[in-house]
């Protein structure tokens, strides 16, 4: 199955994901997009800095990025199936959870 037909597998189920826009930040599993390919799928609270980071880091080449707004409890299984289901390149072989350090 190709990355096109999972992200409207996906889509059928949720409704349309959209392509990053200037806003502000924003939680969520984002995904970053190559020629109609996934290459790399990650997590975060503020999306429109973090994909700036992506293109200024200049290690993941990607034309767009798409996202999933979520609950913060949520983006680690998110992250997750989403991982297992498009096997992006730049994630490399193994998926582990992201931990964020929670303010006392």
């Amino acid at each position: 199955m190709s990355d096109d037909d999972k992200f409207a597998e996906v889509e059928s189920l949720i409704g349309e994901l959209p392509k990053l826009v200037e806003r502000d930040p924003i939680c969520c599993i984002y995904f970053l997009v190559r020629s109609g390919e996934v290459v790399y799928v990650g997590q975060t609270s503020d999306l429109v800095t973090r994909i700036r980071s992506h293109r200024s880091e200049g290690t993941k080449q990607f034309d767009f990025a798409r996202y999933l707004v979520m609950d913060e409890e949520t983006l680690n299984n998110a992250e997750k199936y989403f991982f297992e289901l498009f096997e992006p390149v730049y994630n490399g072989n193994t998926w582990a959870p992201y931990s964020r350090q929670r303010n006392a």
